[in-house]
C-alpha cells in the first residue's frame, strides 16, 4: 500500500499542492530546515532564517485572503481513459466578481489516490470581470474503476507568488478509466 492512499497523506499532499506555490513550498521547507537544525543549539543566523521564513509564509496567507477569486467553474469530460492514461480534459473558468483577476491557478482537489496530477497546474495571466477562459487540466490514472471528482478550485497567487489564496467548488463528477487493451 502506497502511502498516498492513506487519508491523513492525501490530505497533507492535497494542502500542499493547493495552497503553496514552489517559492511556497521552498520557504516551507527552509522553515522546516532551519527548524531542525536548530535543535543543536541557538545560533543566530539560524534564528533569522526560521523566523524570515515563517514570518514570509503568514504574511504571504494573511495577504492573500484579500484576493482569493469569485469564480465558476465547470468540467467538460469528453472521453474517459485508459489504465495508465494521461487523461486531458477542459474546464471553463468564469469571473462573476467585479474586479480583474490575476495569476489564477486551477486545479482538482481531494483526488482519489489513483487520480494524480499530472504536470504544474495551468495559469490565467489575467481574467477581467465577466469574462471567461478554457484551461486544460491533466489527470494520471494509476488503476482502472469508476472515481469520483469531488472539487475544482481557482486560487490566486497575487500579490505574493507565494501562498494560493483560493476559492474550491465542489463539482461532483465522475470518471470512469478503463482497463489498458
Amino acid at each position: 500500500m502506497s502511502p498516498i492512499e492513506h487519508r491523513s497523506f492525501r490530505w497533507i499532499d492535497d494542502v500542499y499542492r493547493c495552497r503553496l506555490t514552489t517559492a511556497g513550498r521552498a520557504l516551507l521547507w527552509a522553515m522546516v530546515v532551519s527548524g531542525v537544525m536548530l535543535l543543536g543549539g541557538l545560533v543566530p543566523p539560524l534564528v533569522l532564517c526560521f523566523c524570515f521564513c515563517f514570518s514570509a509564509l503568514v504574511v504571504a496567507g494573511l495577504m492573500g485572503l484579500g484576493f482569493r477569486p469569485r469564480v465558476r467553474l465547470r468540467r467538460h469530460l469528453s472521453a474517459f481513459p485508459s489504465h495508465g492514461d494521461v487523461f486531458r480534459y477542459r474546464v471553463t473558468v468564469e469571473n462573476t466578481g467585479r474586479v480583474p483577476l490575476r495569476h489564477l491557478v486551477v486545479e482538482e482537489r481531494s483526488l482519489p489516490a489513483e487520480l494524480r496530477p499530472s504536470g504544474e497546474p495551468p495559469v490565467i495571466a489575467e481574467l477581467g470581470p465577466g469574462e471567461s477562459a478554457d484551461v486544460t487540466l491533466a489527470l494520471r490514472c494509476t488503476a482502472r474503476g469508476a472515481y469520483r471528482l469531488p472539487a475544482l478550485q481557482a486560487a490566486s497567487t497575487f500579490p505574493t507568488g507565494v501562498f494560493k489564496a483560493a476559492t474550491p467548488q465542489a463539482l461532483a463528477d465522475r470518471v470512469l478509466v478503463y482497463p489498458k487493451f
